[in-house]
């Protein structure tokens, strides 16, 4: 996970992996360059990690403006307590958090970064299941893409999923070899090796 670069002062410092080389979970705990945007999120100016890239949900959610996802695992306390203190009430905040949209304030200006950057951070907590479950059966997302759903495999390894491309490589997948995508629910098989024309 971490390798120790020699300096030629004779520090030590060491250089973190980019959470997009893994293909397995991160570890809690563990350090990782991390994709982030900074923005004042819910009155809290802060670099936000999140998941995949930035989209809109027109086609089969109705949701047609432009965000970014937050990565659950990697907020960080401060964080973590913002996000759950405001926008769920209490109770299992891990549910909640991860996946949660950032957006611009619907009839404002869109002022959402184009691109993350990366930052390292640390992995807090895993993934947890998705929360929303009763939301992706009433979308009739997992039958828009034929029921049985196989990953975009590219050829360095990455597993996507086929709908927003998020890497689930770094997902653990269940018995079946199926991972849950964290941003919408869909149910994708890792395990299969499909087509990679992302």
């Amino acid at each position: 996970m971490t390798v120790l670069d020699g300096r030629a002062s004779g520090l030590r410092r060491a250089r973190v992996e980019r959470l997009q080389d893994l293909r397995e979970p991160p570890v809690v705990g563990g350090y990782y360059l991390v994709p982030v945007i900074t923005y004042p999120l819910r009155g809290m100016m802060a670099d936000w990690p999140v998941l995949g890239p930035m989209h809109e949900d027109a086609e089969h959610i109705g949701f047609p403006w432009l965000h970014y996802h937050i990565d659950g695992r990697f907020l960080n306390a401060r964080q973590y307590r913002h996000m759950a203190n405001q926008a769920w009430p209490k109770g299992d905040h891990d549910r909640a958090l991860n996946g949660l949209p950032i957006m611009s304030p619907r009839g404002m200006p869109d002022t959402l970064p184009r691109r993350p950057h990366l930052k390292r951070r640390q992995c807090r907590r895993t993934i947890q299941r998705w929360a929303v479950a009763q939301e992706t059966k009433r979308w009739g997302l997992q039958e828009a893409y034929g029921g049985e759903v196989h990953a975009l495999r590219l050829p360095d390894g990455r597993a996507l999923c086929p709908h927003r491309k998020v890497d689930l490589s770094q997902f653990p997948a269940d018995e079946q070899g199926l991972v849950t995508c964290p941003l919408h629910g869909l149910r994708v098989c890792v395990q299969s090796k499909a087509r990679a024309d992302v």
